[in-house]
């Protein structure tokens, strides 16, 4: 049996991709397999930082009117939740016109909405620019520009979707025949997000699935992090790091045994 620890930071006969999540590792020897027989891998552990960002340069704009002037602001890339987000316009605010938090925002948990409240007359947000902020927290761009009632109170139409990540799943381009729903697939494990954002998800399985090896000689192993979609994830921290975020695997090589699947 082989037992192979996998990290993402740089070391020699690694590569590293530039978000962080795809990692080959060559192997000197090669990890050199009887054709002869069945082999198999199994995730036994995995640790990995949640910290994908919510908010990018796909949804990080946010613009508001106060007194006729325009403000428009980009928000960094990063992992938010609703009060950050409601901070940070705060802060905006209160530079661009010494009034703070003209607006505050708050969750609804029964119905997954944000109430928007105009603390000041005269103001209001634009929902129709690209890359709009407001998207995630329920505002789409059919929205509009919402302004304040006589109540002061404003809630999103829809829901809102801060995290739409549930799970990380591990690839390994080593193995295949495991379904992900209906599509054959080559992933080794799912490791479910069971912890606050910015923690590490430590994931050690009682059963580790058994996923098939379906070569005789390895001489590199990539695995990759994808969201529950399969689409990669991100690492990086946006570049504001050295490295990336970290995350690490313990992985087995093993000769298949139908006699002992737990």
């Amino acid at each position: 049996m082989y037992s192979l620890y996998i990290n993402n930071s740089n070391s020699p006969n690694k590569t590293v991709n530039s978000t962080g999540n795809s990692v080959t590792c060559s192997f000197n020897p090669a990890i050199q397999l009887n054709p002869d027989k069945k082999y198999e891998m199994r995730l036994l552990q995995a640790n990995i930082v949640y910290c994908q960002p919510n908010i990018t340069s796909a949804n990080n704009q946010f613009s508001y009117t106060y007194n006729s002037t325009v403000y428009t602001h980009t928000f960094p890339t990063g992992l938010y939740q609703l009060s950050d987000i409601s901070n940070q316009i705060a802060r905006w605010c209160t530079t661009d016109t010494g009034r703070y938090a003209l607006f505050s925002l708050t969750g609804l948990d029964q119905t997954s909405q944000v109430i928007v409240f105009f603390q000041m007359s005269g103001s209001s947000i634009d929902c129709t620019i690209p890359n709009c902020v407001m998207s995630i927290i329920g505002f789409p761009a059919s929205s509009g520009v919402i302004t304040a009632p006589s109540d002061g109170y404003v809630t999103s139409p829809t829901n809102a979707v801060l995290n739409s990540l549930q799970e990380y799943l591990v690839s390994c381009n080593v193995i295949n025949g495991v379904y992900q729903n209906s599509q054959l697939s080559n992933i080794l494990g799912c490791v479910p997000i069971n912890v606050l954002p910015s923690q590490t998800v430590q994931y050690q399985p009682q059963h580790p699935p058994h996923c098939s090896i379906f070569v005789s000689r390895i001489d590199s192993l990539t695995i990759t992090i994808l969201n529950q979609n399969g689409e990669p994830t991100d690492f990086s921290n946006d570049g504001l790091n050295a490295s990336p975020e970290n995350w690490n695997l313990t992985i087995t090589v093993s000769e298949f045994n139908p006699i002992n699947l737990s």
